[in-house]
């Protein structure tokens, strides 16, 4: 029998052989845990009666370096005026590249749309023309999110734009696990005894 301080190290050992053997066993990794694609659209208006952003602290900064705004973007169904809106992107984008452009935000995306209405995803990352953001967490639906979002813009004025976002993140719904116990994992875990007993009430 191990000792109790080699048995997570013989777990996430365990984990690291089995993935080697077969890479499809890493995705998912947690019993419950689902994954879901979503094709969405960013859209930021920077001026005028609808903009949906405001600078809060000012630089004089040639590059506008350490200028800061508070953001309330919509996400929405497609890239145009009157789409319907899923989420909405709350946070903040600062620009921190001394030699600029080089803004970086981080934000809550709320969805109000029937299917995750009240739901969210924490998502932070460099704010370029194309690129790639962090899913850093959620909450609701997409609880202990994680995942990347793969972004591009589609749609670029002076006084607005438009990034199509393909979001790709895998998450456990706590409607459907509410409970996770060791034992859920033993048919993955590749010891003989683990003298460990893991409970988490979600």
């Amino acid at each position: 029998m191990a000792w109790p301080s080699l048995a997570v190290p013989l777990v996430f050992g365990s984990f690291f052989i089995l993935a080697m053997a077969d890479p499809s066993f890493v995705c998912p990794i947690l019993p419950c845990e689902r994954e879901i694609s979503l094709r969405l659209y960013l859209h930021q208006v920077i001026d005028g009666p609808d903009h949906n952003q405001v600078v809060t602290v000012s630089s004089r900064h040639p590059a506008w370096f350490g200028t800061t705004a508070v953001i309330d973007w919509t996400v929405t169904d497609a890239p145009q005026r009157g789409a319907t809106i899923v989420a909405r992107a709350k946070g903040m984008q600062v620009q921190a590249d001394v030699e600029g452009p080089g803004w970086f935000h981080y934000f809550t995306m709320v969805f109000e749309d029937p299917r995750f209405g009240g739901s969210t995803l924490a998502v932070m990352g460099q704010y370029l023309s194309e690129g790639e953001m962090a899913i850093m967490g959620g909450t609701g639906e997409f609880a202990m999110a994680r995942g990347v979002i793969k972004f591009r813009t589609v749609k670029n004025t002076a006084h607005e734009s438009y990034k199509q976002l393909d979001i790709h993140t895998f998450y456990v719904p706590t409607r459907m696990c509410n409970t996770l116990t060791f034992d859920a994992y033993r048919p993955y875990i590749a010891t003989a005894d683990l003298p460990l007993k893991w409970t988490t009430n979600v």
